[in-house]
């Protein structure tokens, strides 16, 4: 501890024989400040090469203290420690006493250490991180499938509903007001397939249709109306033998082949 200029105070790193120990500098070092006084930590990583017994040098630092105007030395303790050989041709560490700052910081000697003759560093394995450079497309390609999907089941729903429209409507022919309800089946079919999009006239039924079927069956249908209106508003006398089954046949069939071609 200390003040003055400590933070460029920098003890030199321990002097060990090279064939012996290797000495590695961790660059990472931490100024704590409470108030006035300061303290600073340099470590180093000292991994032994041979087996035996070792001391450490104590580091020693030395600093100007502005206050007393004058040099200050920061003694170390040194180290004694044993490297041990074993049978597999790894050395086990052994220390009579460690720091008690460094421990209560978290760390110690390592149980067992390999010597180490050359550092060699190996390329970065990415592992598994490289699918995730997929999961954006199938998250896409998932969410059109869904939407596909999705659209289809509609379209399905919206033929049923549909086409039960129609048939209750052609059901309900064979009573009374049957050409009123061969209309209701042709209007109901459109409204339905169209999404809601009520026709009207007659001229907005056939232009709907133009627009998502086909000109033929179109006409077919303004047919199917025509007859329905000549049933439905010619004097009793004139449509008691009108063939009202065979008109009833004709929608159903025109109502199918439109289904068949049909397009939004």
């Amino acid at each position: 501890l200390g003040s003055g200029n400590l933070a460029q105070a920098k003890p030199a790193a321990p002097a060990l024989p090279e064939d012996m120990w290797r000495v590695i500098e961790r660059p990472a070092s931490d100024i704590q400040r409470n108030g006035p006084l300061q303290s600073r930590k340099y470590r180093w990583m000292i991994i032994p090469l041979r087996a035996g017994e070792h001391v450490l040098p104590a580091p020693t630092v030395v600093y100007f203290e502005p206050q007393t105007e004058s040099y200050r030395i920061v003694p170390g303790e040194p180290q004694r420690i044993v490297v041990r050989a074993a049978d597999d041709g790894t050395v086990v560490l052994s220390a009579e006493a460690v720091n008690i700052e460094a421990a209560a910081e978290g760390a110690a000697f390592t149980p067992v250490l390999k010597p180490i003759d050359n550092i060699q560093f190996g390329g970065v394995n990415s592992g598994g991180r490289f699918w995730l450079w997929l999961l954006p497309p199938i998250i896409t390609g998932g969410a059109l499938i869904w939407r596909y999907q999705q659209r289809k089941e509609a379209q399905r729903k919206q033929q049923q509903a549909a086409w039960y429209a129609a048939r209750k409507a052609l059901a309900q022919a064979k009573k009374k007001r049957a050409y009123h309800y061969v209309r209701q089946a042709i209007y109901r079919y459109i409204e339905i397939k169209a999404q809601g999009v009520k026709p009207l006239t007659r001229e907005e039924l056939i232009s709907i249709v133009c627009e998502h079927g086909d000109n033929r069956l179109a006409e077919a249908l303004n047919i199917c109306l025509q007859q329905a209106d000549m049933g439905d508003f010619s004097p009793k006398t004139l449509n008691k033998d009108a063939p009202l089954q065979p008109l009833i046949e004709q929608t159903r069939k025109t109502l199918q082949a439109l289904e068949q071609t049909w397009h939004d």
